[in-house]
């Protein structure tokens, strides 16, 4: 029997004593087998012919998910979101593999108009994404390690948001009124609470990365703190103004021992719900642990009853209070792009909120045809 070309070989027909029939049939067959030459092998499968993994079930499936998101150094906020869209399947569906693309989308529809929604309240087209976002990340995932055969969300559209304007930010004296109402004497608390304040207005940081700093992410020289928890695994160093740095010093010299320490209650216990990593945050709670998001939400809540501001006043206000007075004392747009963290230059249009007077005073000032006599 004459000896047979490699199908991918360049060798000119019959040079080898094999026939052009024969170089003709090897071209046309796959690669399916290790074999270089002769038959496949008996038995094997073409690669677009192999069976899926088994199926897992809802549980390994979700540990896998989470593995993966956090392998990938999604903040905590996407984890818990991805999951709890997840969630939403689970209870709907036996296994992941039974979803179907027609169930997914009565779903969509369901949340958007109340009726599948836990609370029975109709949910926002942003909230909505997020869960379709979660399950286009799941099922990619397992789609990836062939886990299911069809991907039920790849034709699955999110529903569009409706353009807001940027929310309201503080005035300068709205902003003052603010830190004064923190200035309470002899609390320990109160130092924690203007110091808070005083950072999120100064660096324009996220609520979740002010809870993650540590002691040893402020630098005392430079004058800095180094954001290490950052969207999306992206840090960034923020310097502090001296009135930030100021009050901060001040509450780590007087106020945070006293958090640190909690107090012992009646029966000679201490009152403290802290961890051992927790001695290194940066802020603490009065029962020595670290800051959470809700404390710091409530902190600010607070400061704004007592100041008497109308607007409301969270975190996410003071970062675009930051972004703006930046714009209006003439910061480049890029520049504040770097200070908050954002990717793009569009993310941190949407953070600046200009009203009519700084307009006007921008086109009677720059505009070619208001100095033509």
């Amino acid at each position: 029997m004459p000896p047979r070309c490699h199908p991918l070989s360049a060798c000119v027909v019959g040079a080898c004593g094999g026939s052009g029939a024969e170089v003709a049939t090897q071209e046309t067959q796959p690669l399916s087998t290790p074999e270089f030459a002769g038959e496949p092998a008996k038995g094997a499968i073409a690669v677009s012919q192999r069976r899926p993994k088994k199926t897992l079930a809802w549980k390994p499936a979700r540990e896998l998910f989470e593995t993966h998101l956090r392998a990938k150094r999604s903040s905590p906020l996407t984890v818990k979101a991805y999951l709890r869209a997840v969630q939403l399947l689970e209870e709907r569906w036996t296994r992941p593999a039974a979803v179907t693309h027609a169930g997914l989308r009565e779903l969509l529809v369901g949340l958007l108009t109340g009726k599948e929604s836990r609370s029975g309240k109709p949910l926002s087209s942003s909230s909505v994404g997020k869960s379709v976002a979660g399950w286009r990340s799941f099922y990619r995932l397992l789609a990836d390690e062939g886990h299911v055969e069809l991907d039920p969300t790849s034709r699955l559209e999110s529903p569009k948001n409706p353009k807001r304007p940027p929310g309201q930010a503080l005035t300068v004296k709205e902003v003052q009124r603010l830190l004064n109402a923190a200035d309470v004497p002899g609390k320990a608390t109160a130092l924690r609470d203007r110091a808070v304040t005083e950072v999120l207005y100064a660096t324009g940081v996220r609520r979740a990365e002010l809870c993650a700093l540590d002691l040893t992410d402020l630098d005392h020289d430079e004058r800095e703190l180094t954001v290490r928890e950052g969207k999306g695994g992206k840090g960034r160093v923020v310097p502090l103004t001296r009135s930030a740095y100021h009050q901060l010093q001040r509450y780590l010299e007087e106020g945070r021992p006293g958090l640190a320490d909690p107090p012992v209650d009646k029966r000679g216990r201490r009152q403290t719900e802290g961890r051992p990593k927790d001695q290194h945050a940066l802020f603490l709670t009065r029962f020595g642990s670290r800051i959470d998001p809700q404390t710091v939400r409530r902190i600010l809540i607070a400061l704004r009853e007592r100041a008497g501001i109308k607007k409301e006043v969270t975190p996410h206000t003071l970062r675009r209070t930051f972004a703006t007075h930046l714009l209006k004392q003439g910061a480049s747009v890029r520049h504040i792009q770097v200070l908050l963290g954002h990717s793009c230059l569009s993310t941190t249009a949407q953070y600046l909120r200009l009203d009519a007077k700084d307009l006007r005073r921008e086109i009677l000032l720059r505009h070619p045809r208001e100095r033509f006599q």
